[in-house]
Protein backbone atom coordinates (compact mmCIF):
# COMPACT_ATOMS: atom_id res chain seq x y z
CA UNK A 1 0.00 0.00 0.00
CA UNK A 2 1.31 3.59 -1.08
CA UNK A 3 -0.51 5.60 0.77
CA UNK A 4 -3.30 5.51 3.99
CA UNK A 5 -5.60 8.48 4.36
CA UNK A 6 -7.08 9.50 8.33
CA UNK A 7 -9.80 11.99 8.37
CA UNK A 8 -10.94 10.60 4.43
CA UNK A 9 -14.47 12.14 5.01
CA UNK A 10 -13.33 16.13 5.47
CA UNK A 11 -13.15 18.36 2.27
CA UNK A 12 -9.51 17.79 2.15
CA UNK A 13 -9.64 14.16 3.19
CA UNK A 14 -12.00 13.40 -0.15
CA UNK A 15 -10.20 15.72 -1.96
CA UNK A 16 -6.50 14.11 -1.68
CA UNK A 17 -8.20 10.46 -1.85
CA UNK A 18 -9.89 11.62 -5.10
CA UNK A 19 -6.64 12.73 -6.25
CA UNK A 20 -4.08 10.41 -5.30
CA UNK A 21 -5.72 7.11 -5.95
CA UNK A 22 -5.49 7.87 -9.88
CA UNK A 23 -1.82 7.16 -9.50
CA UNK A 24 -1.23 5.28 -6.18
CA UNK A 25 -2.52 2.72 -4.41
CA UNK A 26 -4.53 4.45 -1.77
CA UNK A 27 -7.35 3.56 1.27
CA UNK A 28 -9.03 6.01 3.21
CA UNK A 29 -10.57 5.71 6.24
CA UNK A 30 -13.16 8.12 7.65
CA UNK A 31 -13.46 8.68 11.59
CA UNK A 32 -16.41 6.29 12.29
CA UNK A 33 -14.11 3.46 10.05
CA UNK A 34 -10.86 4.45 11.99
CA UNK A 35 -10.85 6.98 14.51
CA UNK A 36 -6.96 8.43 15.76
CA UNK A 37 -8.21 8.78 19.07
CA UNK A 38 -8.58 4.74 19.29
CA UNK A 39 -5.18 3.77 19.42
CA UNK A 40 -5.93 -0.27 19.14
CA UNK A 41 -7.83 0.01 15.65
CA UNK A 42 -5.70 2.47 14.55
CA UNK A 43 -2.62 0.39 15.27
CA UNK A 44 -4.19 -2.83 13.29
CA UNK A 45 -5.33 -0.44 10.46
CA UNK A 46 -1.36 0.62 9.78
CA UNK A 47 -0.16 -2.72 10.46
CA UNK A 48 -2.47 -4.64 8.42
CA UNK A 49 -2.00 -2.51 5.26
CA UNK A 50 1.70 -1.12 5.78
CA UNK A 51 1.52 2.11 3.28
CA UNK A 52 4.58 3.95 2.92
CA UNK A 53 2.71 7.11 3.65
CA UNK A 54 0.28 7.97 6.31
CA UNK A 55 -1.53 11.42 5.40
CA UNK A 56 -3.43 12.55 8.67
CA UNK A 57 -6.43 14.51 7.59
CA UNK A 58 -7.98 14.46 10.62
CA UNK A 59 -9.12 17.38 12.67
CA UNK A 60 -11.13 18.92 14.86
CA UNK A 61 -11.62 21.99 12.76
CA UNK A 62 -14.71 23.97 14.78
CA UNK A 63 -13.09 26.84 15.72
CA UNK A 64 -15.87 28.18 18.12
CA UNK A 65 -16.80 25.35 20.06
CA UNK A 66 -13.33 24.45 20.42
CA UNK A 67 -13.48 27.08 23.35
CA UNK A 68 -15.94 25.10 25.14
CA UNK A 69 -14.92 21.70 23.75
CA UNK A 70 -11.92 21.96 24.77
CA UNK A 71 -11.44 18.13 25.79
CA UNK A 72 -13.12 17.07 21.85
CA UNK A 73 -10.37 19.32 20.14
CA UNK A 74 -7.72 17.91 22.26
CA UNK A 75 -8.55 14.53 22.14
CA UNK A 76 -8.26 14.46 18.17
CA UNK A 77 -5.66 17.58 17.29
CA UNK A 78 -3.38 16.23 20.09
CA UNK A 79 -4.27 12.74 22.11
CA UNK A 80 -5.32 11.25 18.67
CA UNK A 81 -1.97 13.18 16.49
CA UNK A 82 0.32 11.31 19.47
CA UNK A 83 -1.15 7.79 18.09
CA UNK A 84 -0.82 8.56 14.86
CA UNK A 85 3.59 9.88 15.25
CA UNK A 86 3.91 6.53 17.74
CA UNK A 87 2.47 3.90 15.27
CA UNK A 88 4.48 5.78 12.19
CA UNK A 89 7.60 5.65 14.14
CA UNK A 90 6.94 2.33 14.93
CA UNK A 91 6.90 1.10 11.73
CA UNK A 92 9.13 3.45 9.58
CA UNK A 93 6.26 5.23 7.71
CA UNK A 94 6.57 8.85 6.32
CA UNK A 95 3.85 11.10 8.05
CA UNK A 96 2.20 13.91 6.22
CA UNK A 97 0.22 15.83 8.71
CA UNK A 98 -1.71 19.51 8.06
CA UNK A 99 -1.89 22.22 10.36
CA UNK A 100 -3.30 25.65 10.33
CA UNK A 101 -2.45 29.20 10.22
CA UNK A 102 -3.92 30.15 13.34
CA UNK A 103 -0.80 28.84 15.74
CA UNK A 104 -0.37 32.27 15.45
CA UNK A 105 -1.69 35.41 17.13
CA UNK A 106 -1.90 37.56 14.40
CA UNK A 107 0.27 40.40 15.50
CA UNK A 108 2.67 40.81 12.56
CA UNK A 109 2.47 42.77 9.77
CA UNK A 110 4.77 40.49 7.33
CA UNK A 111 3.70 37.24 6.22
CA UNK A 112 5.00 34.60 8.45
CA UNK A 113 7.67 32.39 8.11
CA UNK A 114 8.36 28.79 9.73
CA UNK A 115 10.49 29.91 12.18
CA UNK A 116 8.43 32.81 14.07
CA UNK A 117 7.03 32.00 17.51
CA UNK A 118 3.85 30.28 17.13
CA UNK A 119 1.39 32.38 19.60
CA UNK A 120 -2.00 31.22 19.61
CA UNK A 121 -4.88 33.10 20.72
CA UNK A 122 -7.48 30.69 20.62
CA UNK A 123 -8.44 26.99 21.83
CA UNK A 124 -8.31 25.65 18.45
CA UNK A 125 -5.32 26.82 17.18
CA UNK A 126 -3.46 26.08 20.84
CA UNK A 127 -4.44 22.30 19.92
CA UNK A 128 -3.21 21.80 16.75
CA UNK A 129 0.39 23.32 17.91
CA UNK A 130 0.19 20.64 20.60
CA UNK A 131 -0.13 18.20 17.92
CA UNK A 132 2.54 20.26 15.54
CA UNK A 133 4.84 19.77 18.74
CA UNK A 134 4.70 16.46 19.74
CA UNK A 135 5.59 15.45 16.21
CA UNK A 136 8.67 17.89 15.96
CA UNK A 137 9.28 16.25 19.27
CA UNK A 138 9.07 12.60 18.91
CA UNK A 139 9.46 12.08 15.08
CA UNK A 140 11.86 12.99 12.42
CA UNK A 141 10.00 11.13 9.30
CA UNK A 142 7.46 13.85 9.01
CA UNK A 143 6.12 16.80 6.87
CA UNK A 144 3.99 19.38 8.73
CA UNK A 145 2.16 21.45 6.14
CA UNK A 146 0.01 24.46 7.45
CA UNK A 147 -2.47 25.59 5.35
CA UNK A 148 -5.50 28.13 6.07
CA UNK A 149 -8.49 29.27 4.41
CA UNK A 150 -9.60 26.02 2.60
CA UNK A 151 -12.21 25.57 0.49
CA UNK A 152 -14.12 22.78 -1.66
CA UNK A 153 -17.22 21.37 -2.92
CA UNK A 154 -17.18 19.12 0.24
CA UNK A 155 -17.84 19.80 3.99
CA UNK A 156 -18.58 23.44 5.70
CA UNK A 157 -16.28 26.54 4.32
CA UNK A 158 -16.65 29.91 3.52
CA UNK A 159 -17.02 29.75 -0.04
CA UNK A 160 -20.38 27.57 0.59
CA UNK A 161 -21.40 29.79 3.09
CA UNK A 162 -21.07 32.69 0.93
CA UNK A 163 -23.14 30.60 -1.97
CA UNK A 164 -25.76 30.02 0.35
CA UNK A 165 -26.24 33.32 1.46
CA UNK A 166 -26.52 34.46 -2.33
CA UNK A 167 -30.30 35.42 -2.49
CA UNK A 168 -29.60 38.07 0.87
CA UNK A 169 -29.53 41.61 0.02
CA UNK A 170 -26.99 43.02 2.13
CA UNK A 171 -23.96 40.72 3.79
CA UNK A 172 -21.58 42.04 7.06
CA UNK A 173 -18.16 40.43 6.63
CA UNK A 174 -15.08 41.25 9.03
CA UNK A 175 -12.80 43.00 6.90
CA UNK A 176 -9.75 43.12 9.56
CA UNK A 177 -8.65 39.90 9.47
CA UNK A 178 -6.09 38.70 6.29
CA UNK A 179 -5.09 35.15 5.19
CA UNK A 180 -4.70 33.41 2.51
CA UNK A 181 -6.72 31.13 1.22
CA UNK A 182 -6.37 27.92 -0.66
CA UNK A 183 -8.60 24.88 -2.44
CA UNK A 184 -8.56 21.40 -1.12
CA UNK A 185 -7.84 20.72 -4.91
CA UNK A 186 -4.62 22.63 -4.59
CA UNK A 187 -3.59 21.29 -1.81
CA UNK A 188 -4.13 17.41 -3.51
CA UNK A 189 -2.59 18.22 -6.36
CA UNK A 190 0.18 19.46 -4.27
CA UNK A 191 0.55 16.20 -2.84
CA UNK A 192 0.24 13.90 -6.31
CA UNK A 193 2.74 15.94 -7.85
CA UNK A 194 5.34 15.82 -4.91
CA UNK A 195 4.70 12.30 -4.12
CA UNK A 196 5.16 11.21 -7.82
CA UNK A 197 8.31 13.37 -8.08
CA UNK A 198 9.56 11.72 -4.92
CA UNK A 199 10.05 14.67 -3.25
CA UNK A 200 9.03 13.34 0.52
CA UNK A 201 12.40 12.85 1.08
CA UNK A 202 14.46 12.36 4.60
CA UNK A 203 16.57 15.52 2.87
CA UNK A 204 12.60 17.82 3.30
CA UNK A 205 11.27 16.47 6.15
CA UNK A 206 10.27 19.46 8.08
CA UNK A 207 7.56 21.99 8.80
CA UNK A 208 6.25 23.70 6.23
CA UNK A 209 3.84 26.52 4.75
CA UNK A 210 1.66 26.06 2.05
CA UNK A 211 -0.18 27.91 -0.02
CA UNK A 212 -0.87 29.62 -3.20
CA UNK A 213 0.90 32.47 -4.76
CA UNK A 214 -0.42 35.76 -3.99
CA UNK A 215 -1.11 38.23 -1.59
CA UNK A 216 -3.32 37.89 1.28
CA UNK A 217 -6.43 38.95 1.60
CA UNK A 218 -9.66 39.94 4.03
CA UNK A 219 -12.23 37.93 4.72
CA UNK A 220 -14.50 40.59 2.93
CA UNK A 221 -12.61 41.04 -0.17
CA UNK A 222 -12.79 37.23 -0.21
CA UNK A 223 -16.59 37.42 -0.04
CA UNK A 224 -16.63 40.28 -2.51
CA UNK A 225 -15.00 38.07 -4.94
CA UNK A 226 -16.80 34.97 -4.82
CA UNK A 227 -19.68 36.88 -5.78
CA UNK A 228 -17.76 38.44 -8.52
CA UNK A 229 -16.82 34.94 -9.84
CA UNK A 230 -20.19 33.64 -9.48
CA UNK A 231 -21.73 36.82 -11.46
CA UNK A 232 -18.94 36.42 -14.16
CA UNK A 233 -19.59 32.66 -14.63
CA UNK A 234 -23.41 33.13 -14.39
CA UNK A 235 -24.30 31.23 -11.32
CA UNK A 236 -26.49 34.43 -10.17
CA UNK A 237 -27.09 37.52 -12.02
CA UNK A 238 -25.85 39.81 -8.87
CA UNK A 239 -24.99 39.11 -5.56
CA UNK A 240 -25.90 40.55 -2.01
CA UNK A 241 -24.41 44.04 -0.90
CA UNK A 242 -21.56 43.23 0.94
CA UNK A 243 -20.60 45.62 4.14
CA UNK A 244 -17.19 45.47 5.95
CA UNK A 245 -17.63 44.99 9.65
CA UNK A 246 -14.31 44.76 12.11
CA UNK A 247 -13.70 41.83 14.22
CA UNK A 248 -14.83 43.80 17.79
CA UNK A 249 -17.97 44.18 16.38
CA UNK A 250 -18.92 40.75 14.81
CA UNK A 251 -20.73 38.60 17.04
CA UNK A 252 -18.16 35.57 18.40
CA UNK A 253 -17.31 33.80 21.10
CA UNK A 254 -13.65 33.38 19.86
CA UNK A 255 -10.52 35.49 19.30
CA UNK A 256 -9.17 35.11 16.03
CA UNK A 257 -5.52 36.81 14.71
CA UNK A 258 -5.95 39.78 12.84
CA UNK A 259 -3.15 38.75 10.14
CA UNK A 260 -2.51 35.09 8.93
CA UNK A 261 -1.07 35.55 5.96
CA UNK A 262 1.44 32.53 5.63
CA UNK A 263 4.78 32.72 3.46
CA UNK A 264 5.34 29.94 1.27
CA UNK A 265 9.15 30.70 0.07
CA UNK A 266 10.76 27.87 1.97
CA UNK A 267 8.29 24.98 0.55
CA UNK A 268 8.94 26.01 -3.32
CA UNK A 269 12.50 25.13 -1.97
CA UNK A 270 11.87 21.92 -1.12
CA UNK A 271 9.06 20.92 -3.54
CA UNK A 272 7.06 21.92 -6.35
CA UNK A 273 3.78 24.13 -5.86
CA UNK A 274 1.08 24.20 -8.38
CA UNK A 275 0.70 26.73 -10.64
CA UNK A 276 -2.06 29.73 -9.98
CA UNK A 277 -3.06 31.75 -6.75
CA UNK A 278 -6.18 31.63 -5.19
CA UNK A 279 -8.14 33.71 -7.32
CA UNK A 280 -7.43 30.83 -10.03
CA UNK A 281 -8.10 28.53 -7.45
CA UNK A 282 -11.43 29.73 -7.21
CA UNK A 283 -12.40 30.46 -10.75
CA UNK A 284 -11.63 26.33 -11.29
CA UNK A 285 -13.34 25.19 -8.25
CA UNK A 286 -16.52 27.81 -8.39
CA UNK A 287 -18.76 25.46 -10.48
CA UNK A 288 -18.03 22.12 -8.89
CA UNK A 289 -18.68 24.00 -5.68
CA UNK A 290 -22.38 25.56 -6.75
CA UNK A 291 -23.29 22.19 -7.68
CA UNK A 292 -22.45 20.73 -4.42
CA UNK A 293 -24.76 22.98 -2.66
Amino acid sequence: MDILILGGSGQLGQTVYRELKENFQTISFNKSQLSIINKKELRNAINKYSPKFIINCSAYTKVELAETEKDKADAVNYIGIKNVCEIAQSNDIGLIHFSTDYVFDGKKNSSYIEVDKAVPINEYGASKLRGENHILKNYDKFFIFRVSGIFSEHGDNFVKTMMRLKDRNELSVVSDQLMKPSSASFIANFLSINLLKNNFTMSNVGLYHLTCSGLGISWFDFAKLIFQEMTEQKLITQGPKISPILSKNYESSVIRPKFSVLSNDKVKEKFILPHGNYRQNLEDELNRIYQSL
